[in-house]
C-alpha cells in the first residue's frame, strides 16, 4: 500500500469519519498503490472533519471541466513523495448516477450505504458486496442507454448496433467479479431495505440485461424502466438529460478540436504555477525535470519550456519575432558585417527566449504548469545573460546593448526557483566529454551563487542520490502548488465594534489587502449574466457590485492572482455581502450559498464578532454613523437583528462544515482593547 494513502485512511479512521470506497473495489489493490482513483463517499455530517484532514495532508484540490454540472463530487490531488505519485482522491458527499454528462439522479440512501461497510484487510472500508453489486446494475443500465447510444458520433451507430458485447472491459469484469461473490439472499434483504425503491421484479430484468450484454435495445428498455422508478430522485426529465449532456459532450469535442489542452486536464484550486529549474552542468536538471513533468502531467497540464535554447525544438513559429531579428543578423553576417549580426543574434535569442517567457506566463494564466528549464540570474553571465557589451565593450551597439539588458531585467515573477548545485569537480566526473574549462565556470557560477537572496529559491545539492533530490524537488514544488494567501474575514453584526476593530488592524497590517474590489472584470463575468440583470432588478446596484465583487474575488483566488505571502483581511468581504443579499432577498439564499462555498475553502479563518441584541441595539442608537434602523422601535430593531443572525448562522455553518475555522468573539464581555489582542493572536497563529 502507498504509504501516503495509508496515512490519509489512518487519518480516517482515527477521526470516526464515516465513509466508504463507493465504487471500483474489484480493483481496490490497484487503488491502494495509488494505480487507480480514490472514490471516497462520506457522510455529509463529516464534512468539517473530512476537510481538515485535507488541509493537514496538504491535499490539494482542482477544479474539473465537470465541475460546474457535478453536485458535492470534488475533485482533490494529494502527493505520494517516497512513490513520486500524485495521489487522485474523488470526493463524494452525494450518490448520484446518470450519465457521465449529466448525473441525473440523487439517490437518498447515503447513510444506509455507507452503513454497510467491511473493513478490507484491516485497512480501508469498502461497502458489503451485495451494496456495490446492486449499484453497479443501476450504474451500468444509466451509462449505456439511449441517451449514451445518441451522444457518440453517428459514424459509431452501426459498429455499436452489430457489437456482439454491449459493455466490455473493466466494467463487465467488475460486474462478473461482484455476482460471483454476492449472496442471493443478502441481494433480497438489500432490495426490501436499502434499495427499495427499486421493485424486485425489475431489478432481476435489469440484471438479465447486463448478465446477456447482447442487446441495445434491452438497455434501452431497461433505461427507460428505471428511469421511470427512480422519478422520484430525478433532478429532471429524460429529455432534459439529453439536450443537457449534449452540450456538454460537444463542449469537450470543441476543446479537443481546437486543441485546447489546458481546461482537458484538473487546474490546481490555487492556480497554474511557473518552476524554474537553474542548475550547473551535471547536476541532472534535464532528468529532474522530465521526472518531475511525467508526475505532474498525469492530471495537469504541464509544458516543459527551455529559457535557454527556446528553438532548440525548431518550434519557430512560436517565437517569431526573435527569429527574425537572428535571421537579420545572419544575412549580415553572410554580407561580410559580422559583428553587428553577431550583436542582432544576441538580441534575437533575448528576444526569443522572453517570448518564451511570456508564453509561460499565458499557460500559467490559465492554469497550466510550466517547468522552465534554466532561467537567467542576476550574476549568472556564463548562461542565459546579456551578450552584447559583454563581448563588444560599452561603446558599440549601446543601443542594442541596453535593449537586450531591459529584456533580461524582465524575468519575474515565478513561482519557485530550483536550484541544482553540484560542485565543479564532481562535475567533471560527470560530463567527461564537455569542455572542462566551460564547465569549471559554468557550473562553478551556480555553485557559488547567493541563493539566500532569493525569497522562492529551493537549493539542493545533487551530488546527494538521485532519489534523495527527487524528493527535495517534489516537496518544494507540491508546497508551492498548495501555497496561497492568508484569507481572513472579520464579520459581524451592527454594533458588535467591527469599524473599531478593522481600524485597528489596519494599522497592525497596513500591507494587507482589506477591500474587495470590483475592477478587473474579465468574460467570466458573462456566465452569470443573467443572474446579474435579475439581482439588479430585485436588488439594485449595491447588491449587484457585491455579487460581482465575490465572484472576481473567486476568480482571482482560482488563478494565483494573489502573492501566496499576501494577507487578505475582509471586515466587509464575501461574508459580509452574502449576509446582505440573503437578508433582503431571501429567494437568492440557495444561489448566494452556492457562491459562498466555493469562495470559503481559500479561507483561513472567519472572526465573528457577537453580543446581545438588546446591547447591540443601544450601541446602534448611540453611534454617530448612520443605520437603516437607527432609533427606530426597539422591536423593529431586534427584528432586524434576528433576520441578520439567522442568515449569519447558515453562511458560517457552510463555512464551517468546508474546514474554516470559525471563532466567536463576545464583545460585550471583552473591551476593544481585549478584541483585538485576541484577534491578532488568531491571526498571527498558523
Amino acid at each position: 500500500m502507498s504509504n501516503f494513502i495509508k496515512e490519509f485512511i489512518q487519518e480516517l479512521n482515527d477521526k470516526k469519519i464515516d465513509y466508504v470506497h463507493w465504487k471500483s473495489n474489484t480493483n481496490i489493490e490497484k487503488v491502494l498503490i495509488g494505480d487507480d482513483d480514490l472514490d471516497i463517499l462520506v457522510n455529509p455530517k463529516d464534512k468539517y472533519n473530512i476537510y481538515r484532514v485535507f488541509k493537514e495532508l496538504n491535499i490539494i484540490r482542482a477544479y474539473s471541466e465537470k465541475d460546474s454540472w457535478q453536485n458535492e463530487i470534488f475533485h482533490y490531488f494529494g502527493l505520494d513523495i517516497e512513490e513520486g505519485k500524485m495521489i487522485h482522491i474523488h470526493l463524494h458527499f452525494l450518490l448520484e448516477v446518470g450519465y457521465d454528462f449529466d448525473k441525473s439522479f440523487n439517490l437518498p440512501i447515503v447513510e444506509r450505504y455507507i452503513a454497510s461497510k467491511e473493513l478490507y484487510k484491516n485497512s480501508i472500508y469498502i461497502p458489503s458486496v451485495e451494496s456495490e453489486y446492486i449499484l453497479l446494475i443501476i450504474r451500468l443500465i444509466l451509462k449505456n442507454g439511449i441517451i449514451s447510444f445518441l451522444l457518440t458520433l453517428p459514424t459509431s451507430w452501426w459498429g455499436l448496433y452489430r457489437k456482439k458485447s454491449k459493455i466490455g472491459g473493466s466494467a463487465y469484469r467488475e460486474y462478473i467479479d461482484l455476482r460471483d461473490r454476492s449472496k442471493k439472499e443478502e441481494i433480497e434483504r438489500l432490495l426490501d431495505s436499502t434499495f427499495n425503491f427499486i421493485d424486485k421484479r425489475l431489478f432481476y430484468r435489469l440484471e438479465r440485461i447486463v448478465e446477456k450484454n447482447n442487446s441495445l435495445g434491452s438497455y434501452f428498455w431497461g433505461e427507460e424502466r428505471l428511469r421511470k422508478a427512480l422519478k422520484e430522485y430525478s433532478y429532471h426529465s429524460m429529455v432534459t438529460s439529453f439536450f443537457k449532456s449534449l452540450y456538454r459532450i460537444n463542449i469537450i469535442r470543441l476543446r479537443k478540436l481546437f486543441n485546447n489542452k489546458i481546461k482537458l486536464k484538473k487546474i490546481p484550486a490555487n492556480g497554474g504555477r511557473i518552476f524554474a529549474f537553474v542548475g550547473g552542468d551535471g547536476a541532472g536538471k534535464s532528468s529532474n525535470i522530465e521526472k518531475l513533468s511525467s508526475i505532474l502531467n498525469h492530471h495537469y497540464f504541464v509544458e516543459t519550456i527551455h529559457i535557454g535554447r527556446p528553438n532548440y525544438r525548431g518550434k519557430t513559429k512560436e517565437y517569431f519575432w526573435g527569429r527574425q531579428i537572428r535571421n537579420i543578423g545572419k544575412v549580415l553576417m553572410k554580407f561580410g558585417a559580422n559583428s553587428l549580426g553577431k550583436a542582432l543574434n544576441y538580441l534575437g535569442l533575448a528576444v526569443e527566449r522572453e517570448e518564451a517567457f511570456k508564453k509561460a506566463k499565458k499557460i500559467k494564466s490559465k492554469g497550466g504548469i510550466v517547468i522552465l528549464d534554466r532561467m537567467p540570474l542576476k550574476g549568472v553571465t556564463a548562461m542565459d545573460a546579456p551578450r552584447i557589451k559583454k563581448e563588444f565593450g560599452e561603446n558599440r551597439y549601446k543601443f542594442l546593448a541596453k535593449f537586450e539588458e531591459k529584456i533580461y531585467s524582465n524575468f519575474n515573477g515565478i513561482d519557485r526557483l530550483i536550484a541544482l548545485k553540484l560542485n565543479p569537480k564532481i562535475a567533471l566526473t560527470r560530463r567527461l566529454e564537455d569542455d572542462k574549462d566551460e564547465l569549471l565556470i559554468r557550473s562553478g557560477q551556480i555553485w557559488e551563487y547567493d541563493f539566500s537572496k532569493i525569497d522562492n529559491a529551493t537549493v539542493i545539492d545533487t551530488e546527494n542520490s538521485f532519489k534523495y533530490v527527487e524528493k527535495e524537488i517534489l516537496k518544494s514544488i507540491w508546497n508551492s502548488i498548495n501555497s496561497k494567501p492568508r484569507v481572513i474575514e472579520l464579520a459581524g453584526l451592527a454594533g458588535t465594534g467591527k469599524s473599531t476593530l478593522k481600524n485597528s488592524i489596519l494599522k497592525l497590517y497596513p500591507n494587507a489587502i482589506h477591500t474587495l474590489r470590483s475592477d478587473g472584470c474579465g468574460l467570466f463575468l458573462l456566465r452569470s449574466s443573467y443572474l446579474y440583470i435579475n439581482l439588479y432588478i430585485q436588488g439594485g446596484y449595491d447588491l449587484l457590485k457585491s455579487l460581482i465583487k465575490m465572484d472576481i474575488l473567486l476568480n482571482r483566488l482560482k488563478r494565483g492572482y494573489y502573492n501566496p505571502n499576501q494577507y487578505l483581511i475582509f471586515d466587509q468581504g464575501p461574508i459580509f455581502y452574502a449576509v446582505n443579499i440573503i437578508t433582503k432577498l431571501p429567494n437568492f439564499e440557495k444561489i448566494i450559498l452556492n457562491r459562498v462555498s466555493n469562495i470559503v475553502p481559500y479561507y483561513d479563518e472567519i472572526i465573528f464578532l457577537e453580543a446581545p441584541l438588546d446591547i447591540l441595539s443601544n450601541r446602534i442608537n448611540s453611534r454617530e454613523q448612520k443605520h437603516r434602523v437607527k432609533n427606530l422601535n426597539k422591536s423593529i430593531q431586534i427584528e432586524f437583528l434576528k433576520r441578520h443572525t439567522k442568515a449569519f448562522k447558515k453562511v458560517l455553518k457552510l463555512s464551517h462544515f468546508k474546514g474554516v475555522k470559525v471563532y466567536g468573539v463576545d464583545t460585550n464581555i471583552n473591551s476593544p482593547k481585549e478584541v483585538e489582542e485576541i484577534v491578532n493572536e488568531i491571526i498571527i497563529k498558523k
